[in-house]
């Protein structure tokens, strides 16, 4: 009912009155452990203030080399400064590292075939880590702790300025927008237990009351056209690679299928790679982002076309050297 009737259509708030709802995904007692413990490194952690994202250096040790800056862990004592100046605490994408948000995207991902990940956002009383502003995909808040108050405003037509057209995105901001401008559609306050869902488009802001807020922020994204194209190259390299290991068994390796994987697997990195690449010439990227995006695809190129190769030449010798 919730796909037909909300999904990328309409917002949803929903009211629980049960604080414990979401304790199993995260908890206060989690994020002070995951910042004294310094595990974090930027960009995994970040700190905003009304809009404006702190520097690296602000909470972390780092190294520059040229346009490369190396970050070192976030010290708890930079961090905890800062939050007690009125700075949101932001950690990033942290499902890659806590199982139970990791299972939480699977299962979503899965369900309505999307890219799923969650942020946690931990701002101080009184504090507001964002102006009103758009997200570039789907967005469900799930309330932990604190109480937030909310102003969701009516969808703008062009939600990206500048006469562009409203179509699926990834993990972007869309545009800040000046709330006296628009039109509210509701302002609410949500409570530790509590849902709200944001198709993306939908302008949004929000506050700490007068006690700290921690939220989980879950986005939903559809898969790009690159993404559908590497997902189906990797079925094909499982394919050939079932294939292979059939003949080998019986004693009859193919070749073919050897140069095939290694064909499959080199345009499976460049699919990865060329969304960088592509991205750079279009928008007329500075000459240091075009240099971002070779460097990124060469590193792209590098690991997952050695680990797939390779990978799938050792699996046909072992099978051959055991049978």
């Amino acid at each position: 009912m919730f796909a037909d009737k909300y999904l990328g259509r309409a917002p949803l708030l929903v009211l629980r009155q049960s604080p414990d709802y979401f304790g199993a995904l995260f908890s206060m007692v989690d994020l002070e452990a995951l910042i004294d413990a310094e595990r974090l490194r930027p960009p995994e952690i970040r700190m905003t203030k009304q809009g404006e994202e702190f520097r690296t250096e602000t909470i972390a040790n780092t190294l520059r080399a040229g346009r490369y800056v190396v970050s070192g862990k976030a010290k708890a004592v930079r961090v905890w400064r800062e939050y007690n100046a009125g700075a949101t605490v932001i950690l990033q994408s942290l499902h890659r590292h806590w199982p139970p948000l990791q299972r939480l995207c699977d299962m979503l991902g899965n369900e309505w075939l999307s890219q799923a990940q969650t942020n946690i956002y931990f701002t101080p009383a009184g504090g507001r880590g964002f102006t009103a502003h758009a997200d570039g995909h789907d967005v469900f808040v799930l309330h932990i702790s604190g109480t937030k108050s909310w102003t969701v405003y009516e969808k703008p037509e062009v939600a990206r300025g500048n006469g562009a057209t409203d179509k699926p995105h990834g993990y972007e901001r869309l545009v800040n927008q000046d709330s006296a401008e628009l039109t509210p559609l509701g302002r609410f306050t949500l409570r530790p237990g509590d849902l709200l869902y944001l198709p993306r488009g939908y302008v949004h802001e929000a506050a700490a009351n007068t006690e700290p807020a921690l939220h989980i922020t879950l986005g939903l994204a559809p898969y790009r056209g690159t993404q559908w194209i590497r997902e189906c190259i990797a079925v094909w390299c499982l394919w050939l690679t079932v294939s292979e290991v059939a003949a080998a068994l019986q004693g009859e390796p193919r070749w073919t299928s050897l140069g095939l994987l290694t064909a499959a697997s080199i345009a499976l990195g460049l699919s990865g790679g060329l969304r960088f690449l592509v991205k750079a010439s279009w928008m007329s990227l500075p000459r240091r982002q075009v240099g971002f995006a070779i460097s990124a695809t060469q590193s792209w190129l590098g690991m997952h076309v050695l680990v797939r190769v390779v990978g799938y030449w050792l699996l046909v010798v072992v099978v051959k050297k055991v049978w």
